[in-house]
């Protein structure tokens, strides 16, 4: 009996191990691939880059939590990004728009110490102003038509909001 016993381990032990061989060839890795009209890659020591153009193809399928979308050009690595904090909402108001003299520009109640540039078309600067007050006013009035951009900058100094405006007499 202790025969039969050492023979059949073997034989246990070899089918096991030519069944996972088998599962493990027939196993394929991922690896990511697009189809395209056009595209190409480029790498160097400093970094690499790769773009297409032109995917006819596209498709998601969904099982339970696991999400596949095949089609668009993913990058191999996994990349984790985060933004910061969006800015709380401030009401900026600014009216009317398109406008012929005067320019309102209204802001809420805890925007003190706020300005306002307003650039022509070339980029130069025609009127910097203080917001001191919650509704402001604006003379336009020597102004030329055309398009004009207003920044407005927070008691901070950063940009909170560009607006474009017309002035149209």
């Amino acid at each position: 009996m202790d025969h039969i016993m050492n023979q059949a381990l073997p034989k246990r032990t070899t089918t096991l191990l030519i069944a996972s061989i088998a599962v493990a060839l027939n196993t394929s890795a991922q690896v990511q691939s697009v189809l395209s009209a056009s595209g190409s890659y480029f790498s160097n020591a400093t970094g690499s880059i790769a773009y297409t153009i032109g995917e006819p193809v596209f498709d998601t399928h969904a099982v339970g939590s696991v999400i596949i979308t095949q089609g668009f050009h993913q990058p191999e690595d996994d990349f984790i990004t985060s933004a910061p904090a969006p800015a709380p909402v401030l009401e900026i108001a600014v009216f009317p728009n398109p406008t012929r003299d005067e320019l309102f520009v209204t802001l809420a109640d805890e925007s003190r110490g706020w300005t306002c540039t307003l650039y022509d078309l070339c980029g130069k600067v025609v009127v910097d102003q203080a917001l001191p007050v919650q509704r402001n006013t604006l003379d336009l009035s020597a102004f030329a038509n055309g398009p004009y951009a207003l920044h407005v900058i927070d008691a901070n100094g950063q940009l909170a909001h560009t607006f474009q405006l017309i002035i149209a007499k």
